[in-house]
């Protein structure tokens, strides 16, 4: 039987994300001023966010948060992202305002070792982190497309989906894209 993992630091996920076939880098957070984990799949960029401190682990945390942005420009109703969220267990879509000039759409998914798991289900959170970016890289053009026309038949401004736009971040890993693929304009 194998080990159980009681707490996470940055240097066990970035290991347990290259094990997992992963590209994963140590960076400091500025704002937080603590380490952060990033890594890609499918070409998308993401964060992985050390949680609450372990009790019995001085640099451990019980907890971390897998995050993905997308930039928004224009409008995104409310409605695809509560759809999302109704189809879809364990990571939430939403909308982020704090910065009145920059809307960003995130997917988040939070995991917990508090208690203790098997490594192997660490592993299989990475899994359904992974599985569930690429649904929404596929889901997202999709659902607005469809909004689009059923918004072009009402004679209403549909929205333009932007395609390949983002920032890239240029890094150990590579230009990976921190704000991929999807735009949102009004036409």
């Amino acid at each position: 039987m194998s080990k159980l993992i009681h707490s996470l630091t940055a240097d066990s996920l970035c290991q347990t994300m290259q094990s997992a076939g992963f590209k994963a880098e140590i960076i400091l957070d500025p704002a937080a001023g603590g380490p952060i984990v990033r890594s890609a799949t499918n070409g998308v960029g993401f964060d992985i966010h050390l949680g609450n401190k372990s009790g019995a682990d001085r640099d451990g945390r019980v907890d971390a948060g897998f995050a993905m942005t997308f930039k928004i420009v224009g409008d995104i109703q409310r409605s695809i992202i509560n759809k999302w969220n109704n189809t879809r267990r364990f990571a939430r879509l939403l909308v982020d305002d704090r910065v009145p000039t920059q809307e960003l759409l995130v997917l988040s998914m939070d995991i917990v070792v508090a208690g203790g798991v098997a490594p192997s289900h660490l592993r299989s959170q990475i899994e359904i982190w992974d599985r569930l970016v690429r649904e929404l890289i596929a889901w997202l053009p999709a659902e607005l497309s469809a909004l689009r026309a059923a918004d072009g038949a009402k004679g209403q401004e549909p929205i333009a989906v932007s395609e390949g736009g983002g920032d890239l971040a240029p890094g150990p890993l590579g230009a990976v894209a921190r704000e991929p693929m999807v735009g949102f304009t009004s036409a």
